[in-house]
C-alpha cells in the first residue's frame, strides 16, 4: 500500500527498516476517544498505520484524566493520554460546523479505515455515518466501537468500561467470598473491545484484497463491535456451564473455580502464587513442598475441587514456614508453575522487561524524553512518535489533503480548525 495525500511523516527508529512495517501506507481516521478506540489504533499505530487522530477543539476527553501526570518542569501530560496515543496525528476540529464536516468527509473519502466510538446515532447527525460516506468511497472499513453495540435493547445506554463490567457478570464473579463484587484493575471491557476491533479491522482488509471471497475487493465493510460482546467472546471456559445448567461461577478471590491448587498462598515473608494444573503437577508441588505421600491422596483435579477448603488449607500452613524466595527455588526446581505477588513499579524494574523491550523512550516536545510500555507484537520495531500535542497536525494533514494556505488560515480564524500550542507549564 502506498501512502496517500503525502508521505507519512513518522520518524523510525534507526534499529529497523522504514519499510519492515506490515501496515505503512494504510491511512486510519480516527474519531474515537478515552480507551477503546484509541487502544485499537494504537495496535495499528504501531504496526505502521498512518492515523488522523480528530479531536474535538478541546481535545479527546482522556487529556484530562489525570492524575497521575508525567512531568518535566513546570509542563504536565496526562499518563493516560500518553499511554495510548502514541504514532498517531492530531487534529482537531470542530464537527459542529458544516466546514469542519466538510474536512472530515474529505478524509474520510480517502482513509483506508474510520474508527470511532461515539454513542449511536451522533455520527449521522454529524452526517459522517456509513451511509453518507460509502458512496464517497466503496472500500472504506468503517469500524464503530460502543458499550454495547448498534443494535439490542441497551444499545442506547450510555456505557463506560465499568458500567460494561458491571452487567457482564465479570464484577459479580470477581472479588472475595465475603466482600462485594469487584471490577478488574484495568478497564479490561475498554481493552477487549479495541483488540477485538483491531482484528476485526485486519480480517476485513483482507477480505477486501481478496477479490476471490464473498464481496468484491474494492468493497469495504461495517464493523459493529460492542464491549460487552467481547467480555463475552472471552468468557467461553464458563459460558457453557452457564447455558447448559445455570451454572453460577463463585467469587472465589485468588483461587480459581475450575482448578485446585491454582491461586495466591501466604509465605513466612511475603505472597507467592502456585499453578498446579493438572495431576503431574500436584505431584511435583507435593514433592517439593516434603509430603509426598499426599501427592495420590488425591486422584485427580475434580477430587481436590471437592475438597478445595482441606487442600487449601494445608498447603497454607506449610507454605507459611518458610521464606517467599526459598519456596520459589524449590517449585521452580521441581518444575511447577510459580511466581511473587509483585506491584507494578518492580515489574517495571525487571530485568527480563527491558530484556524483552518492553520500555520504549520517546522525544516528548515539552516533557523532553519519557518512557511507556512499547508493543508487544513488535517490541522496538515501531515509529517513535510520541503523542501529539492537541492539533499539532492540523496543518500539516490539511495541506496534504490539497487545502491551501488561505483555506487553512480562515478554518482557523473561523475556529473550526485549533492549532497548538499550549506553552510549557500548561497541562495538554
Amino acid at each position: 500500500m502506498k501512502p496517500r495525500g503525502g508521505e507519512v511523516k513518522y520518524h523510525y527508529s534507526e534499529n529497523m527498516a522504514a519499510n519492515s512495517l506490515p501496515l505503512r501506507g494504510l491511512r486510519v481516521l480516527d474519531f474515537s476517544r478515552a480507551l477503546a478506540g484509541p487502544y485499537c489504533t494504537l495496535l495499528l499505530a504501531d504496526q505502521g498505520a498512518e492515523v488522523i487522530k480528530i479531536e474535538p477543539p478541546q481535545g479527546d476527553e482522556s487529556r484530562a484524566w489525570a492524575p497521575p501526570h508525567v512531568r518535566a518542569g513546570e509542563a504536565a501530560v496526562s499518563s493516560y493520554f500518553l499511554g495510548v496515543n502514541r504514532n498517531k496525528r492530531s487534529l482537531a476540529l470542530d464537527l459542529g460546523r458544516p466546514e469542519g464536516r466538510d474536512v472530515a468527509r474529505r478524509l474520510a473519502a480517502r482513509a483506508d479505515v474510520l474508527v470511532e466510538n461515539f454513542s449511536p446515532g451522533v455520527m449521522a447527525r454529524l452526517e459522517l455515518d456509513e451511509a453518507r460516506l460509502r458512496p464517497l468511497n466503496p472500500g472504506l472499513i468503517y469500524c464503530s466501537i460502543t458499550a454495547f453495540g448498534q443494535t439490542g435493547d441497551w444499545s442506547r445506554w450510555k456505557g463506560y468500561d465499568l458500567i460494561v463490567q458491571a452487567v457482564s457478570g465479570l464484577m459479580e464473579m470477581t472479588g472475595f467470598p465475603d466482600g462485594p463484587p469487584t471490577k478488574v484493575g484495568i478497564a479490561i471491557a475498554d481493552l477487549a473491545g479495541g483488540l477485538h476491533a483491531a482484528v476485526g479491522i485486519l480480517a476485513a482488509l483482507q477480505a477486501r484484497r481478496d477479490s476471490s471471497g464473498p464481496q468484491p475487493a474494492a468493497a469495504g465493510r461495517r464493523l459493529d463491535v460492542a464491549l460487552l460482546d467481547s467480555i463475552f467472546g472471552m468468557m467461553g471456559t464458563l459460558a457453557p456451564a452457564v447455558l447448559a445448567s445455570g451454572f453460577k461461577p463463585p467469587r472465589l478471590g485468588n483461587v480459581h473455580a475450575q482448578i485446585t491448587p491454582y491461586q495466591e498462598f501466604a509465605a513466612a515473608d511475603g505472597r507467592i502464587v502456585i499453578a498446579a494444573s493438572n495431576q503431574d503437577l500436584w505431584r511435583r508441588l507435593c514433592l517439593a513442598l516434603d509430603c509426598a505421600d499426599w501427592g495420590e491422596s488425591y486422584a485427580g483435579n475434580e477430587a481436590r475441587c471437592r475438597d478445595r477448603d482441606t487442600v487449601t488449607a494445608r498447603l497454607g500452613e506449610i507454605l507459611r514456614q518458610r521464606p517467599a524466595a526459598e519456596w520459589l527455588e524449590k517449585l521452580r526446581a521441581a518444575g511447577v508453575p510459580a511466581a511473587p505477588v509483585m506491584p507494578l513499579s518492580e515489574v517495571l524494574r525487571q530485568p527480563h522487561v527491558r530484556q524483552r523491550e518492553m520500555i520504549q523512550t520517546l522525544e516528548h516536545p515539552e516533557l523532553g524524553a519519557f518512557q511507556t510500555v512499547a508493543s508487544p507484537l513488535a517490541r522496538g520495531n515501531t515509529p517513535d512518535q510520541p503523542p501529539p500535542r492537541l492539533g499539532e497536525h492540523g496543518r500539516e494533514i490539511l495541506s496534504e489533503l490539497g487545502l491551501s494556505r488561505e483555506a487553512i488560515d480562515a478554518l482557523r480564524a473561523a475556529g473550526i480548525l485549533l492549532e497548538p500550542a499550549a506553552p510549557a507549564g500548561k497541562e495538554i
